[in-house]
């Protein structure tokens, strides 16, 4: 089973995560002193996350996350260096689906 980490959607609440248990998974939330060991899924509160379509030249991952991080930049007024990108696969028609968060809201879940 894949563990999910959820990051809390505020500063004073505590990171969950769902993992599993004898009689299926459990959800609980992080102690301040835990850490989450072992990999999991990060899943970030949705209002901190901005998703869009962009259509993105052909290239490499890295030629794409750069070409997203330069349209984002335009459109974000504090441009793209406080962010976090990720950007998925190509469709046919050359748009990707891009998502970005502030890199301080991220940081937690790292």
């Amino acid at each position: 089973m894949t563990r999910l980490l959820f990051l809390p959607d505020g500063p004073d609440a505590a990171p969950e995560i769902v993992e599993p248990g004898v009689a299926g998974p459990v959800r609980r939330k992080l102690l301040p002193s835990e850490q989450a060991d072992g990999p999991a899924m990060l899943v970030l509160p949705g209002a901190g996350a901005v998703t869009r379509w962009l259509e993105l030249p052909a290239g490499s991952p890295a030629q794409a996350r750069a070409a997203a991080a330069f349209q984002v930049g335009d459109a974000v007024a504090a441009g793209a260096e406080g962010l976090h990108l990720a950007v998925g696969e190509r469709d046919a028609e050359g748009r990707a689906l891009v998502v970005w968060i502030d890199r301080e809201t991220l940081r937690p879940g790292l």
